[in-house]
């Protein structure tokens, strides 16, 4: 099975498992982005600028792609755009201000980020956790589970999109074959929150190591 596969099964298998807030998805998470954008323009209108996004979403105009080519006023997706807002009730000036910001989102994580917003939180997540646990200033034999605690709790306070690169990690890539780094690199490709991977791959192993022990009673 290819690992994409693999890790999409992870997800449907344990989804249950998995707690509420964890922004399994992370396409999820830059909807969000721009729903707070919109909220911000709709006045605090959430129940407008939530109907908007589902909108959006189901023409396939929330990606960040999407949005950069909607910064000029020739393409399709900026007339679609505007038509939308004009829609549900935004001016021309207004809408051109939303368009404005989307498009520069967009433009912004298409160009560095290659549309991942987990790259950016990511990068961000790991100067935050290497400068706590320089604050902590624990004892060399015990840096490993500072920054594996530093780490869990990144992921499960703020959701943020680190791996814990725990025993059950490592585990996993050394039976496919790869690295971390390239888990890492397919739960981006496929936009599922990478700290969420970790959870998948130990609540697979305790399912595996409860039913070992059932058939071995």
């Amino acid at each position: 099975m290819e690992l994409e596969d693999e890790l999409r099964s992870l997800l449907i298998a344990h989804a249950d498992d998995l707690e509420e807030g964890q922004w399994p998805l992370e396409s999820a998470r830059w909807a969000e982005l721009v729903f707070c954008v919109l909220n911000a323009y709709a006045d605090g209108d959430a129940g407008l600028a939530r109907e908007i996004v589902t909108a959006l979403a189901g023409i396939g105009m929330v990606e960040p792609a999407a949005l950069n080519r909607a910064r000029k006023r020739s393409n399709d997706e900026h007339l679609v755009l505007r038509h939308v807002l004009t829609h549900y009730g935004f001016d021309e000036a207004e809408g051109q201000r939303v368009i404005a910001v989307l498009g520069q989102l967009g433009r912004t994580f298409t160009r560095q980020f290659d549309g991942k917003l987990q790259r950016y939180l990511r990068a961000k997540a790991e100067e935050l956790r290497d400068d706590l646990v320089d604050l902590l200033d624990a004892p060399e034999e015990s840096a490993d589970e500072v920054r594996g605690a530093v780490t869990h709790w990144l992921q499960n306070a703020l959701a943020l999109p680190l791996s814990v690169n725990d025993r059950h990690v490592r585990e996993f890539c050394d039976e496919r074959g790869i690295s971390v780094g390239e888990l890492q690199d397919t739960a981006d490709d496929i936009d599922l929150n990478v700290a969420v991977v970790d959870d998948l791959i130990r609540v697979r192993n305790t399912a595996r190591a409860t039913a070992g022990a059932e058939a071995g009673a």
